[in-house]
Parts: C-alpha cells; sequence; structure tokens
C-alpha cells in the first residue's frame, strides 16, 4: 500500500514466506498472540484505507500475474487471497476433529 501511494506504477513480487526474513519469528509466536498482532495490522489497514482519497484509492501498482490494479483492486484481491488461508485453516482443523 504505502509503495504504490510513493511510487509511479510500482511492480510488486509475488509474496513467499520462506524468503521473508520477517516470517520465522511468526511460526514461533503462541496462536493467541498470532490473532491478535493480525487483529491490529487489520485495524491500522482499515484506518489507513479509510483516510485515503479517490485520487489515491485509483492509484495502482503491478502484480507479477495479474498486472495493473488499483489500490482498491489490491485490497480485493487480499481479501480473496486471505479467504484461501482460512479455508485451508478450516479444512486442516475439519481434518483433526474427523480425520
Amino acid at each position: 500500500l504505502e509503495r504504490i501511494l510513493a511510487e509511479d506504477r510500482p511492480a510488486l513480487p509475488r509474496y513467499a514466506a520462506e524468503e521473508d526474513a520477517g516470517w520465522p519469528p511468526w511460526t514461533l509466536l503462541p496462536a493467541g498472540e498470532v490473532l491478535s498482532r493480525l487483529a491490529a495490522l487489520r485495524a491500522q489497514l482499515v484506518k489507513r484505507v479509510e483516510d485515503l482519497s479517490s485520487d489515491e484509492l485509483a492509484r495502482t501498482g503491478v502484480h507479477s500475474r495479474f498486472g495493473e490494479m488499483t489500490i482498491v483492486e489490491w485490497l480485493e484481491f487480499f481479501l480473496l487471497h486471505e479467504a484461501h488461508h482460512l479455508m485451508l485453516v478450516l479444512q486442516r482443523s475439519r481434518q483433526l476433529i474427523h480425520p
């Protein structure tokens, strides 16, 4: 979000957790702490987006696979991607309950 706001049409590469130096510490956190941090980060994101103007929401970044997308489209993409992860969590948790 900040790159799209600061740069003209930045190219945003595919995210890979295994390449993110900030990821390993998250894997060591208890589930409750992860959920708490995610909720705080989500609140920050919502507040940031609520404060954007129409012109800012129309700014674009270039996805490596899906091409140029506005901030609104990036947010939609983020939510769809997150839903995919939540579905995986649901499926795995159901497998633990009903093997």
